[in-house]
């Protein structure tokens, strides 16, 4: 195995002295945002799908945040947009998808910061949930346990993916994955034969040995919606949209070895999303509660996810289309409000 990492970084090295280190510009398809902004920060860090680069001060422009359940299209900003359109004919609307998976909320703080120099931004919906409470790098049973090969040369691939350069970023992206891949089978092996080894002595209660400890995660959600009550920018946040029951640790979770309590998923999970619930209350912020519309679908969850045992994280096509047609009642009902006033 570590015969075959080190080929592959062998490989990425060679590969960009071939490219000169030179930034690529972005697939048509994903948006060509390095050609609106240039040299600007947005490239290394933001992604930006449906993204209209127009300077016309008459496009009203939202923006979806969140993770990969956002950037794998919950919701459909191409649907979303024509419909809100339709029924908006005097606003000319532009929604875009700003999400990136593995971003925590204080990732999604960060990228916020950096859009919001670049890009005019009307109404903000922040999609968060998951990867906060996932094992820090401190606390991972996994790399505790040991059963990680080579943990410095995953950390300097992860550096990597950090990269200003697009070709580097995903080189390196490509070898993480594969480094993670190869050590998950070997955790998860192992986990499967003695799960006490991992877990003991490891309270999942305690949010500070997660990415996003509750505090924090509380405290940046305040943060970010008193910054933009005073720049104007009307902000909802979105519950995460799940497939999940009691006393199930979906398979994807352990294999990727973020959490890997049976008894104290569920719990730990919508800790999360009752703290968002709560917040929303105490400070009268717009919520969008994804959660429990899927919540309330949760008999026939097959329909909206497609292994729900192994992925409740990730809606399918049909999920898609629920978040989707949620969304749009809701930015309905803000934009209505908003003329109201």
């Amino acid at each position: 195995m570590k015969f075959s990492i080190k080929l592959v970084l062998i490989i990425i090295i060679l590969s960009l002295i071939l490219i000169k280190v030179k930034t690529i510009p972005f697939d048509k398809k994903i948006d060509p945002v390095d050609k609106v902004f240039g040299d600007s920060d947005l490239n290394k860090y933001v992604t930006m799908k449906n993204f209209n680069p127009s300077n016309s001060k008459n496009i009203y422009r939202i923006v979806i945040l969140g993770d990969s359940v956002v950037e794998s299209n919950c919701p459909m900003v191409d649907v979303l947009e024509i419909k809100l359109n339709n029924h908006f004919e005097n606003l000319n609307i532009n929604v875009i998808n700003a999400g990136l998976s593995s971003q925590n909320i204080l990732d999604l703080y960060n990228m916020l910061a950096i859009m919001k120099e670049n890009v005019n931004i009307d109404m903000l919906f922040i999609s968060s949930g998951w990867n906060e409470h996932w094992y820090n790098r401190e606390n991972s049973p996994c790399i505790q346990s040991g059963c990680y090969e080579d943990p410095e040369m995953g950390k300097k691939l992860l550096e990597l993916t950090k990269s200003a350069n697009q070709m580097k970023r995903y080189l390196a992206s490509q070898a993480f994955l594969y480094w993670l891949k190869e050590n998950s089978k070997t955790c998860n092996n192992l986990f499967n034969e003695n799960p006490e080894i991992f877990l003991e002595g490891l309270d999942h209660y305690d949010s500070n040995i997660y990415r996003v400890s509750l505090n924090e995660y509380e405290e940046k959600i305040v943060q970010i919606i008193e910054e933009q009550r005073k720049n104007g920018i009307i902000t909802a946040f979105v519950t995460a949209p799940d497939g999940l029951r009691e006393n199930e640790l979906p398979y994807k979770v352990e294999r990727d070895c973020v959490f890997l309590s049976k008894e104290d998923f569920y719990q730990i999970h919508h800790s999360y999303i009752e703290k968002l619930i709560n917040l929303s209350e105490e400070y009268n912020f717009p919520l969008l509660d994804l959660n429990n519309v899927f919540d309330k679908l949760l008999d026939k969850r097959d329909l909206y996810f497609n292994n729900p045992l192994d992925d409740p994280i990730h809606p399918n096509q049909n999920g898609k289309e629920v978040c989707t047609e949620e969304y749009y009642n809701k930015i309905v009902e803000l934009l209505e409000n908003e003329s109201n006033k």
